[in-house]
C-alpha cells in the first residue's frame, strides 16, 4: 500500500529569457546552497569562524563538479543515458 507519493513536474525546463533552467538542476543548486548555509550555522554555533564554510564551499563544488566530470570521461561512462521511450519498445 502506497502511503504518500511526490508526483513528477509536469514541466522540466523553464526558460528565463534564453537560459533554460532545468528542475533537477535547480534542485541539486538548491540542496548545495541548503546543505552550506545549514553547515556554516552548526559550524559557528560549535565555535568556528563565520565565513570558512562558504568560503570551503565556493571552491569545493566547483571543483568537485570539475572532478565528477572528468572521472566520469576517464571512466568511459560519459555515453550513458538515461533509458528513453524508445529504448522500452519491444
Amino acid at each position: 500500500m502506497l502511503l504518500a507519493a511526490i508526483p513528477s513536474p509536469t514541466q522540466g525546463v523553464w526558460h528565463l529569457g534564453p537560459v533554460p533552467i532545468r528542475a533537477y538542476a535547480f534542485c541539486i543548486i538548491a540542496g548545495v546552497l541548503v546543505a552550506a548555509w545549514l553547515t556554516e550555522r552548526r559550524y559557528v554555533q560549535r565555535g568556528g569562524r563565520p565565513g570558512v564554510i562558504n568560503q570551503i564551499a565556493t571552491w569545493g563544488v566547483p571543483f568537485g563538479a570539475l572532478g565528477a566530470w572528468i572521472g566520469a570521461r576517464r571512466a568511459g561512462v560519459a555515453h550513458l543515458r538515461w533509458p528513453t521511450r524508445q529504448h522500452l519498445k519491444p
